[in-house]
């Protein structure tokens, strides 16, 4: 039990380093992207700690189901409430356009990293929650690519509709990715977590 409350220690320092860390981003971001960054990585620093302890993780369905509609009501404020002195109506359809811009070096690098991290991250969670539903999607990964696309188009093109975000063809690649990586990288986190 010591061991326990000690990785629970260990995580809420390190997660209050990393947003501390994160502070130059303040006047970019939204106050929530410092929540969701807390909580992400309290809870790999707690898996890590687990999985060092050689502790089998139990975690219930619904109690996951609540966290994942918790984490997209937070994402819906991220991508729709922005700051308001940001132009959003703009598009672009040249795939790579925009990561190549990032990449370029004409743009701050922890801007560069927050818009290529956050874009591929914020969606990794949905990939481990459709891997947890995979019966639902017959381990077709046809049907999650066509499923996942339809969500991640409809969520960009909302965005420029309502003017509170540009439509880049390029956040659907890394968001698709971020899910992507999420289910191809869930199986190897699930053996040490029992789901009940």
């Amino acid at each position: 039990m010591l061991k326990k409350l000690n990785i629970a220690i260990i995580s809420q320092v390190i997660s209050l380093i990393v947003v501390l860390m994160t502070v130059d981003l303040l006047l970019y971001l939204h106050p929530i992207a410092f929540i969701v960054i807390w909580v992400c990585t309290t809870l790999i620093i707690l898996y890590v700690g687990m999985v060092c302890l050689n502790v089998r993780i139990v975690m219930n369905y619904k109690i996951i189901l609540w966290c994942i509609i918790f984490y997209s009501i937070c994402l819906f404020f991220l991508l729709f409430f922005r700051p308001s002195d940001q132009s959003y109506n703009t598009y672009n359809l040249q795939p790579f356009k925009t990561i190549d811009f990032y990449l370029s070096g004409k743009v701050r690098p922890l801007v560069s990293f927050y818009n290529l991290f956050a874009n591929i991250g914020l969606f990794v969670p949905f990939g481990f929650f459709i891997s947890i539903r995979k019966k639902y999607f017959n381990n077709s990964l046809i049907l999650l690519g066509i499923f996942s696309t339809f969500i991640i188009f409809a969520i960009e093109t909302a965005q420029f509709l309502t003017k509170r975000g540009s439509f880049d063809i390029d956040d659907i690649i890394l968001n698709l990715l971020g899910i992507l990586i999420g289910s191809i990288v869930f199986p190897f986190i699930s053996k040490n977590i029992e789901i009940v």
